[in-house]
């Protein structure tokens, strides 16, 4: 069945995604082995880039001071794992209703690629083919890299969020923008940055080029490491959250050669840490008590179940919203975090549960426990 450029671009603009370019196979080939929509889908013809837009207002809270998780929720996780993957979905849909094989991408981290995973054959890549979707979106003509490694378009700049469309299907492409045609190489990133992670726009040596085959884009060689620890709140002199736990902490971030993956490490391991002679929740990092329970609310059936094999069911809070009845709502809160606390820290179970009951996948015995753990209807 006939499919052309302007039918997937109409059908993406009547679904609500925001931008959207399309490149032929060919700019890619020469995309490392790890990196490469061939490696992918080996019968790829086309590369469709989408982009949707982060909402000016979830900053607001940011530069008040006064709400740092709107951005999380709304332009950073849930609009990469939840907004615009379904509308890649449903084009994705489009595409194979007319005849041809849509494979969507998740615009996971690729700089790792292939050291932790071994082949699933002799003659295959590790399982862990990751495209750079910055890179690729680049190729389709969607955008720019800035100078600062960060993705720009042409109405919305920087706040985006890019995902990826690999099909069979022969479409016209559109051209790759000019290096500098939205970035002004002005400087100013590597002038403001934290971290000290942008290398100077005059220094040729710390650039990375990329070639499509039909032009060449350039961009800024970032020190990952710097750009990580800055980000996700490790550097004393952007993160009021880090300085307030540790003020007396001299971390040289601007001067550091980690690795991007070490900063990872370091960054996510003091997100999760305990501390047993915190007050309250034990957190390490206070801040970050109140996101991350709420990262894990698809596990809290989970937790409530099989509380000794979720170590994190003592952080999760019962729950906060207005109760019909408000005058109740202090006694059900003293009884869910009594009951909470004692599953937690091992004490006996309710009398007719088993703890294998508890502890085990299988279907059935999960409903059995569902039945027989109601704690008097208290819900964590």
């Amino acid at each position: 069945m006939k499919l052309t450029s302007e039918m997937v671009k109409a059908k993406a603009a009547e679904l609500g995604i925001d931008c959207i370019a399309i490149g032929n196979i060919e700019r890619f080939r020469g995309a490392p082995k790890l990196m490469s929509p061939l490696t992918y889908f080996p019968e790829a013809r086309s590369v469709i880039a989408v982009a949707m837009r982060i909402p000016r207002g979830t900053y607001r809270g940011i530069e008040e001071g006064t709400h740092w998780h709107n951005y999380t929720f709304y332009s950073y996780n849930k609009l990469n794992s939840l907004f615009r993957p379904k509308k890649s979905y449903d084009l994705c849909c489009f595409i194979e209703d007319h005849g041809w094989e849509a494979v969507a991408h998740y615009p996971a981290v690729p700089e790792g690629n292939g050291t932790t995973r071994e082949p699933v054959a002799a003659d295959k890549a590790p399982a862990d083919v990751v495209c750079s979707v910055r890179v690729i979106a680049a190729g389709c003509g969607l955008g720019e890299i800035g100078f600062s490694k960060v993705f720009l378009t042409k109405k919305f700049g920087p706040r985006v969020r890019l995902g990826l469309i690999f099909t069979d299907c022969e479409l016209e492409p559109d051209p790759i923008l000019d290096t500098g045609e939205i970035c002004l190489h002005c400087g100013a990133c590597q002038r403001e940055c934290p971290g000290n992670a942008v290398p100077s726009v005059k220094d040729a040596e710390r650039r990375l080029t990329v070639d499509f085959g039909e032009k060449k884009v350039w961009f800024g060689d970032v020190q990952m490491g710097r750009c990580t620890l800055s980000h996700h709140g490790f550097n004393n002199e952007c993160s009021p959250f880090h300085k307030k736990e540790f003020p007396n902490m001299a971390f040289d971030v601007r001067h550091t050669d980690m690795t991007e993956e070490e900063a990872y490490i370091l960054c996510y391991s003091l997100a999760n840490a305990r501390w047993g002679r915190k007050p309250g929740s034990g957190a390490v990092m206070e801040y970050y008590s109140y996101p991350q329970p709420h990262r894990l609310l698809r596990h809290l059936r989970r937790a409530r179940l099989y509380p000794r094999m979720y170590g994190y069911a003592r952080e999760i809070r019962p729950h906060r919203e207005p109760l019909p009845q408000p005058l109740l709502q202090k006694e059900k809160l003293a009884a869910a975090e009594q009951a909470r606390d004692g599953f937690a820290r091992g004490q006996p179970l309710p009398r007719g549960v088993s703890g294998r009951e508890v502890s085990r996948h299988p279907r059935g015995r999960i409903r059995k426990a569902r039945r027989r753990i109601r704690l008097g209807r208290i819900e964590f």
